[in-house]
């Protein structure tokens, strides 16, 4: 069982890597700036950047929607972003499968539980809130944030202003020291 999850988990990312999304994002050269998307592996997520019109590389896409379809596996990690993202459970009790947050599972400090493929994890807290502020609906304001709704709310982050093209009646602001965000003005 565990050897097909690992094979999948591989299979997964070796499509990525086809889709060029191990690649850093490359601006390409020209000044006719465009938004496009790159998949970032440390965050595990899509993120904004700005488009010169030529060159670049493959780790480029139109929407995040389009960077997350060509590069996200489904059966991706859990835990994302960077340092030490990930801690081991501390089972209070003998390993059950599946096993969840809550039963007879906690988290060192600083970490939280995460439920995954039918196992718990624990997530770097800090990480986790992070990522919750950048793809908030919202902007720390209150205001309304740029973005897409699919059946859930996709907002579009860079990780600074300067990877985001906002457009009229929005403005960036920086979230938190990984995510930025276009917030309605």
């Amino acid at each position: 069982m565990l050897n097909g999850i690992v094979l999948l988990a591989l299979l997964g990312y070796a499509t990525a890597d086809y889709y060029g999304c191990s690649a850093e994002p490359d601006s390409g050269s020209g000044n006719n700036f465009v938004q496009k998307f790159y998949f970032d592996p440390v965050w595990f997520t899509c993120f904004a950047f700005k488009y010169g019109g030529v060159g670049g590389n493959q780790n480029r896409y139109d929407s995040r929607q389009e960077c997350e379809h060509n590069c996200k596996p489904m059966d991706g990690p859990v835990c994302s972003g960077p340092g030490k993202n990930y801690a081991d459970p501390i089972f209070n009790g003998p390993p059950t499968y599946p096993m969840w947050c809550g039963d007879a599972v906690s988290c060192p400090a600083n970490y939280s539980c995460f439920n995954g493929m039918g196992f718990p994890s624990c997530c770097l807290t800090s990480n986790e809130e992070a990522f919750a502020q950048g793809n908030a609906e919202t902007c720390p304001n209150g205001a309304p944030a740029l973005g897409v709704d699919q059946g859930y709310f996709l907002a579009t982050v860079g990780h600074t202003c300067n990877d985001l093209i906002c457009g009229s009646g929005y403005a960036c602001q920086q979230v938190n020291q990984y995510f930025a965000k276009c917030c309605q003005v």
